[in-house]
């Protein structure tokens, strides 16, 4: 796999980020592109929670597009991943999910306690309104 090459070079700056601020991880979690997640985790350079110009981490990503199996690969991951972290309109994980009706996402923003059911974003809006 290229990826792999690449990212095993020593001089290869992981955190890298395209003109929208976006990582490798932020668009392999968006994407919902599983073992490329895997092997970008498995490198202890990388930011976890790296966020882009809109204020998005991987985890607004993941929540946003619907990527229920890449939460999984994002939480369960040993390093500590900010699970209450919002955009620039401050909206969260789970008000994310709930906005694009992303049913499965919000359960499994549920089970790993990515709370915030009551926090308003911007215009005021929670998950639930």
């Amino acid at each position: 796999m290229i990826a792999r090459t690449l990212l095993e070079h020593p001089m290869v700056y992981i955190n890298h980020v395209d003109q929208q601020g976006r990582s490798l991880l932020s668009w392999a979690a968006g994407e919902g592109f599983l073992r490329a997640m895997k092997m970008i985790l498995d490198d202890l350079r990388v930011d976890f929670n790296l966020k882009d110009f809109r204020g998005r981490s991987p985890l607004l990503w993941v929540a946003d597009c619907g990527q229920g199996k890449a939460i999984d690969v994002l939480i369960q991951n040993p390093v500590h991943m900010d699970r209450f972290c919002k955009d620039v309109d401050h909206r969260s994980a789970l008000s994310l999910a709930c906005g694009k009706g992303h049913t499965e996402m919000v359960k499994a923003l549920i089970k790993y306690r990515c709370w915030g059911v009551d926090e308003k974003d911007v215009d005021g809006w929670t998950p639930l309104a």
